[in-house]
């Protein structure tokens, strides 16, 4: 596809490994995920998140004490520390630092300094362990406050950058406070293209709704990567504390609309894309993903797997529509910084 002054987009990713994946620029690390790991959440005094409706309604198991990360995260991260590893990933929950011991949509509750203070006591442990801390500052999991599913809120993007963007300033604040080093890798969104089909999927219970209600969903979450990725960089500057690194958590699909759109939009203003051809290059994007599976799948699949992919790729891709996301187009075309994705997780 031709871009303004003459540049070109190659269709197909071609990376030159050596280079992207040199020693130097490279992690090697072991990750984590609060609702998983940390324990006490949906228990009769702990906080309550958006899972807890799906163990109510017995959809999962109760988590319960998981692996305990909140109480003994020393010995997580010190054992970590002695495999050699360079990098933990840990996160943060909402419901943990805006907490609620109710089980109910209701009023946003009052944040716990306490709280916030613990998960700046364990991203210094990791640092003084010798390894980079990378904070996911949303996986999956919002507060039960907020209600089942959330997402299709319109006014979700906008508090969940909020939540993010103090998040990231309360936790770097007290680490240079304690003689330590600001978080300078992020991740936004652990997952960010499962993020709308967790809740609106209706796999479990949270209270479905199908694909009608999946394109205000990504359309929402975007834009609020988008915000967060903008605050978190303005932030940081006026801050004195260096560049951070801003990416979000995508996990390997097949249909493009779940793979790659959003990786795209969040590239096409770096590529010279005009929002007037929006359409047209996501268009030709799909068609060149498309193609490019199709011939996988019909080397590796029986003809009624192939049939089925091929039905519900149709299905999502008339159901989810990067030209019609006008909450992520206008946050997008109106930032300063063409660049709105450092690093994919």
């Amino acid at each position: 596809m031709q871009l303004k002054e003459g540049r070109t987009v190659n269709l197909y990713l071609d990376l030159d490994f050596g280079k992207h994946f040199a020693p130097k620029d490279f992690f090697w690390g072991v990750a984590n995920a609060p609702y998983l790991c940390e324990g006490g959440y949906n228990t009769p005094d702990g906080p309550k998140n958006s899972y807890g409706y799906a163990e109510a309604d017995r959809h999962v198991p109760a988590s319960g004490e998981t692996t305990r990360f909140w109480t003994n995260f020393a010995q997580h991260i010190d054992l970590a520390a002695k495999l050699g590893l360079t990098a933990f990933r840990t996160g943060v929950d909402w419901s943990r630092v805006q907490p609620t011991t109710k089980l109910e949509p209701g009023p946003a509750p009052e944040w716990d300094s306490a709280a916030l203070d613990r998960y700046a006591e364990i991203i210094g442990h990791i640092q003084k362990r010798g390894m980079e801390p990378i904070v996911t500052l949303h996986h999956f999991a919002h507060p039960a406050w907020l209600g089942r599913t959330f997402w299709d809120n319109p006014e979700s993007g906008d508090l969940a950058a909020e939540y993010e963007l103090r998040v990231v300033e309360e936790l770097s604040t007290r680490l240079v406070g304690a003689g330590l080093n600001p978080i300078l890798h992020f991740i936004t969104f652990n997952e960010l293209n499962l993020l709308p089909l967790i809740f609106f999927g209706g796999g479990m219970g949270f209270g479905g709704g199908g694909p009608e209600r999946y394109q205000a969903a990504y359309d929402n979450v975007l834009y609020a990567h988008v915000r967060i990725y903008d605050g978190i960089k303005a932030l940081y500057k006026a801050k004195g504390w260096g560049v951070p690194q801003v990416g979000f958590g995508t996990a390997s699909q097949n249909a493009y609309e779940l793979d790659k759109l959003m990786l795209d939009l969040m590239r096409v203003r770096t590529w010279g894309v005009d929002r007037g051809d929006i359409g047209t290059f996501l268009a030709e994007r799909r068609v060149a993903w498309t193609q490019s599976l199709a011939g996988l799948g019909r080397r590796q699949l029986a003809d009624d797997q192939f049939a089925f992919y091929e039905h519900a790729a149709a299905e999502i891709s008339e159901s989810v529509k990067g030209e019609r996301m006008s909450k992520t187009l206008d946050a997008l075309y109106a930032s300063p910084n063409p660049v709105k994705l450092d690093y994919i997780s």
